[in-house]
């Protein structure tokens, strides 16, 4: 039942734990990037060009395309302190052998791929539809002319937000996942990830035995991939 476990745990990809996006600007628009509010006072932005100047510390620079000399500022703390408790989730898991830990990493991608590409995800409200398209480009920030900020309409807080939400899926995933007689911090998490990332995209697979990319029996993992395939089929009946 760690399956079960694992989703329920997924506190912060729930609808009440996630910032509201529609406070970005609407249109077509550039991002100059994000700054701490005294290194723009140093730059000698003024003050009371600052909204929220008294409560916010982290500012998102932008300006409309048709005027990108007329720079405007958003002020983005409760975005910045959500990824700061994404990223605070610690890379823990319970004792395990090295078959059973990388196994773990590759169904971790695999189960967030296929939750990806639901038309509806019914786990919980983190907006993943990039999926793979993001996290195949991850490493090179794009490939074949095709920029990773593109998919995220240019948005820098959203691609941030967006990794941070995977990385924390993954410990997640990996806390349930594993069984042993301890706790055990989880050296190198991201590279370990990235490069679990990188077998999963060489074996591409396109069936529903994981075994036969993991060799490590799951039982569980298999069957409730099966049943995410056909969770929209149902939704269109």
């Amino acid at each position: 039942m760690y399956i079960y476990n694992f989703l329920e745990s997924l506190k912060l990809l729930k609808k009440e734990a996630i910032p509201n996006f529609d406070c970005f600007p609407k249109g077509k628009v550039i991002y100059y990037g994000q700054y701490e509010k005294e290194d723009l006072l140093k730059d000698g932005v003024s003050i009371g060009t600052l909204p929220d100047n008294e409560f916010s510390n982290y500012y998102l620079a932008y300006a409309y395309v048709d005027n990108v000399y007329e720079i405007n500022y958003m002020a983005i703390d409760e975005f910045i302190n959500y990824i700061c408790k994404l990223n605070d989730e610690e890379s823990i898991a319970k004792n395990a052998n090295t078959l059973k830990r990388e196994a773990a990493y590759i169904e971790a991608i695999w189960l967030f791929d296929e939750l990806a590409c639901l038309r509806t995800n019914p786990f919980f409200e983190a907006d993943i539809t990039y999926g793979y398209s993001a996290l195949s480009m991850y490493k090179n920030n794009g490939c074949d002319q095709e920029s990773l900020l593109n998919l995220f309409d240019g948005n820098p807080i959203r691609r941030d937000i967006f990794f941070a939400q995977f990385f924390y899926f993954v410990k997640k995933y990996l806390r349930h996942r594993l069984i042993g007689n301890k706790d055990v911090i989880l050296r190198e998490f991201n590279k370990k990830t990235l490069d679990a990332l990188a077998e999963y995209d060489s074996e591409s697979p396109n069936h529903y035995k994981s075994y036969l990319v993991t060799h490590d029996d799951n039982s569980e993992f298999d069957d409730f991939l099966q049943q995410l395939n056909l969770l929209d089929k149902i939704e269109k009946k």
